[in-house]
């Protein structure tokens, strides 16, 4: 082939560049593979980690150990509409982001449910604007839908050392055992200037030089939560009736089993009555036989 004509040139340009395409496009999708994993796991983490789950994670294999702590405490995930029912959707898949931009009637939200020995704590995922970017995070409850038993935090670009310091450990064990309602008034969680004003059970101290992304964050949280009170009163009327009937039964069973005692009670006297009277006829006939023998 003569290499120095027009026609190879072109030729080998356009392998050249089919070749370099498919490399391209194929390390893309081994990447972006790799990617979709990590941010599924890095997701469950931090589901997991509001709830106090999968914390000693140093020194275990991140993907497996998350992926099995995952699958042993989260037990069921559903979505849910504004006015508290449950639809059919993937919860895990939802995208909060996605959501919130809807009208507050369009919104299906997810709800991540969290069981260890019996107890259930109920995960809701919160996203909002900081002050350079987004925050998002995952506060878990108390199946009284009122406590908050842990929260987790992340950002994408709020200041080292204030804004960013939502992350830490420090500034979201505040968050345990806070109350969402003040009595049955929805108030979330405020995040109140640092040492400004005494702390309640609805609010926690922000970040020194964080201000604006503290004030974001309790803006979030009110927003976000709000949007599950109807699930909220759902469940808590669910609950209430499952306890009275609950209450109803064992009051029930209490009843019969007194009322049976007593009818046991009373056979038994009866019996006894009867065993009585049987035998006083048979003194009073072996009397009569007695004398009728002493007469003759």
């Amino acid at each position: 082939m003569n290499t120095s004509n027009n026609s190879y040139t072109v030729i080998y340009s356009a392998v050249l560049v089919i070749v370099v395409a498919a490399l391209l496009a194929f390390t893309a999708n081994t990447l972006k593979t790799r990617q979709d994993k990590n941010r599924e796991i890095e997701k469950k983490m931090n589901i997991l980690w509001s709830a106090g789950k999968a914390l000693d994670i140093e020194g275990k294999d991140k993907n497996s150990y998350i992926e099995s702590e995952y699958a042993k405490y989260i037990v069921n995930s559903f979505l849910v509409t504004s006015k508290g029912e449950k639809v059919a959707g993937d919860a895990f898949s939802a995208n909060i982001k996605n959501e919130l931009s809807k009208s507050v009637a369009e919104r299906r939200l997810p709800v991540f449910v969290c069981n260890d020995n019996g107890v259930d704590l109920y995960i809701l995922p919160v996203r909002g604007k900081g002050l350079w970017g987004a925050i998002w995070g995952y506060v878990s409850l108390q199946s009284d839908f009122n406590t908050i038993f842990g929260t987790t935090f992340d950002h994408a670009s709020e200041t080292p050392g204030l804004g960013a310091e939502i992350a830490t450990l420090a500034f979201q064990k505040q968050f345990k055992d806070k109350k969402i309602f003040d009595g049955k008034k929805f108030v979330s969680v405020e995040v109140v200037k640092n040492g400004s004003v005494p702390l309640t059970e609805h609010s926690v101290d922000g970040i020194s030089g964080g201000t604006i992304t503290s004030k974001a964050l309790g803006k979030l949280l009110f927003t976000c939560l709000s949007d599950y009170q109807s699930y909220f009163s759902r469940e808590k009327e669910m609950k209430e009736e499952a306890e009275r009937a609950a209450k109803e039964a064992e009051e029930r069973a209490i009843r019969e089993a007194l009322e049976a005692e007593e009818k046991a009670r009373l056979e038994a006297e009866e019996k006894a009555r009867k065993e009585a009277a049987r035998r006083r006829a048979l003194r009073e006939q072996a009397a009569a036989t007695a004398t009728e023998t002493q007469n003759d």
